[in-house]
């Protein structure tokens, strides 16, 4: 995150509102030689991208200290698809973690980085090639419909397969009386109504299919929807226990907060800033003068944030 100078729109003028990044100590302390980092630029052009891949063992360590804390047993899944980075996915391929590929480009990534099979995890929209290699190679997948699971039989056929595929499977359409979701808060998944359906699926399919348990990808960063989720996810487990299936656990994606900049209350600052920016409309708090999810409807800011919050109070 880049230090940003941002001006905040006030009747009595313009004040000047900073941002500061929130930057490991590996790398503050790296930041502080000047004539390395220039002889770098000098060496490989601009811009330059510095990866510190050592980094991620204390983030996932951070997960993984959960799990001893608590007496759980579990896995931590280290996500492709924002995490681009080689150098990471080879870091984290040396810390014991696991991967989440969501892409047949991205499972061939993850191959070369050193992940083995039984810890790699195929997510996301699946064509012929993409499942057609995680079968070949034995991967861990992450179904969304009846639709794959079908062409997984089929893909198997023609393979010869004899192993049984290792699959978790997707749920949505979460509720609570407590609680209210919206269609965009759990977006993949089959509905958890049909969990029923599932369960049959699976058990006429047990030579097929080793059922590692359900699963859900959410997008809401609110901790009780996500509580809710967990709440129907664990009934889904217990109902498929009871019908004679052995899931081994909950796959719990979608990510988790992380905490960007060093001042929390600047960053609320800066969101307010933002909504009163929108009142006065005197000059421009960000480009055009967008809201960023926000608008001013007749002096009422509405809408919701269309950014992620750099500044949760929970990371």
């Amino acid at each position: 995150m880049m230090n940003n100078e941002l001006a905040v729109n006030e009747n009595i003028g313009v004040k000047p509102l900073s941002l500061e990044p929130k930057i490991h100590d590996k790398i503050k302390r790296f930041l502080k030689n000047e004539k390395d980092i220039f002889d770098l630029v000098d060496a490989f052009g601009s811009p330059l991208n510095l990866m510190f891949p050592q980094i991620i063992d204390e983030n996932i360590n951070g997960f993984t200290n959960i799990y001893e804390k608590h007496n759980i047993q579990g896995e931590v899944f280290f996500s492709t698809k924002p995490n681009k980075s080689i150098s990471a996915m080879r870091q984290a391929s040396c810390t014991g973690s696991c991967i989440d590929v969501s892409s047949e480009e991205g499972l061939k990534v993850a191959l070369a980085c050193g992940f083995s099979a039984d810890c790699i995890e195929a997510t996301g929209p699946k064509n012929l090639q993409y499942l057609t290699l995680a079968l070949q190679h034995g991967i861990i997948l992450n179904v969304d419909n009846f639709e794959e699971l079908d062409q997984i039989i089929s893909i198997r056929k023609a393979l010869n397969t004899k192993m049984p595929t290792n699959v978790f499977v997707r749920l949505t359409g979460f509720e609570a009386k407590r609680m209210k979701f919206t269609s965009h808060d759990s977006t993949f998944g089959i509905h958890v109504h049909q969990t029923p359906e599932v369960i049959d699926y699976l058990k006429a399919h047990k030579d097929t299919f080793n059922f590692l348990g359900f699963s859900f990808h959410f997008n809401s960063k609110v901790i009780e929807q996500k509580i809710v989720a967990l709440e129907n996810m664990l009934q889904a487990t217990l109902s498929a226990m009871k019908q004679g299936l052995n899931p081994k656990g909950i796959n719990i994606g979608g990510g988790f907060d992380i905490s960007y900049v060093a001042d929390k209350a600047a960053w609320k600052q800066y969101v307010l800033s933002l909504k009163e920016s929108l009142k006065t409309q005197k000059s421009s708090f960000t480009w055009n003068n967008g809201g960023l999810g926000f608008r001013n409807d007749n002096g009422l800011i509405k809408g919701a944030p269309a950014f992620l919050d750099h500044g949760p109070d929970v990371s």
